[in-house]
């Protein structure tokens, strides 16, 4: 007896511009530098996994895999 597992993804259909800005409020501002997004994006990741280490909640290999 074969069982199946099916990935279910959301739908995003209703949600629209006007009503993500109503739950969310609006950004305080947009980036768009792709240097300045990855430079960021790499320092705040990197300060998330020395936290992790740092906690006990990942090993060093794990840190350094990262």
């Amino acid at each position: 007896m074969a069982i199946l597992f099916f990935a279910q993804t959301p739908d995003y259909e209703g949600y629209t511009t006007a009503l993500v800005q109503k739950i969310l409020g609006n950004p305080e501002k947009q980036i768009t530098d792709p240097a300045y997004i990855a430079e960021s994006f790499e320092n705040t990741e990197l300060e998330n996994i020395k936290g992790l280490y740092h906690e006990g909640k990942i090993t060093g290999e794990q840190a350094h895999a990262f």
